[in-house]
């Protein structure tokens, strides 16, 4: 079901002169659901159940981290305990066994084992970490970047939603480019996605010159 929030993204892009195929492209919703949002215009009312678990508000960054590296879970235990986890290590453990890696080439993985680096939080980086671990959770909202980023509402809008439902790649970019407009260090920015800053100044760099759809593309390594 969809929250508030995205059918405000929906209907914003739609009211902005996107069709639903564009909308569907952009966001990843079927084109039905999109019908629905048209339609209806509005979520209807449900109750939000109650957290169970003391880790679910870091499974999204562990299954994140999870799938970038190859840390184990002590050392994700030690990463989220400066974030306020105060459960077990063995909580965490057994959250990484419902957990599988994606499928990756060889050219990637090479690349991967490269970049590898212990994640150390640096005093100066820490409201970086800080920042980008409640965008990725959603506890900044859309009205919130809306009075903080110089950037224009369609695509703060896309972005947003990017960060909320898309694939992790994509997760990644949308993030990069929202932690640059909040003006975080751009290694600071790579030492929480655990990719290199070339990448970050790449990810900038087409989001400049070629919007969304240059972002959202495929480069070819050379």
């Amino acid at each position: 079901m969809l929250d508030a929030t995205e059918y405000q993204i929906i209907l914003s892009l739609y009211d902005n002169g996107n069709s639903i195929r564009k909308i569907n492209e952009l966001l990843g919703y079927s084109r039905n659901t999109i019908r629905k949002v048209l339609k209806e215009q509005s979520p209807h009312p449900f109750n939000t159940p109650q957290r169970k678990s003391i880790l679910d508000d870091y499974k999204d960054y562990l299954q994140m981290r999870f799938e970038e590296t190859d840390l184990s879970a002590t050392k994700l235990y030690e990463e989220i305990i400066p974030m306020g986890y105060e459960g077990s290590v063995d909580r965490i453990r057994v959250f990484l066994k419902t957990l599988s890696k994606p499928k990756i080439s060889k050219e990637e993985n090479q690349e991967d084992n490269s970049t590898s680096f212990k994640f150390h939080i640096l005093t100066k980086d820490m409201d970086c970490h800080i920042w980008m671990h409640s965008l990725l959770q959603g506890k900044i909202g859309i009205n919130q970047l809306e009075s903080t980023l110089p950037i224009d509402k369609n695509l703060l809008y896309i972005l947003y939603s990017w960060v909320l439902k898309k694939r992790i790649k994509y997760r990644n970019r949308a993030m990069a480019i929202l932690a640059h407009y909040r003006q975080f260090p751009k290694r600071a920015i790579a030492r929480f996605l655990c990719i290199r800053p070339r990448r970050v100044r790449d990810y900038i760099q087409r989001f400049e010159s070629g919007g969304i759809d240059a972002l959202l593309s495929e480069q070819k390594r050379g």
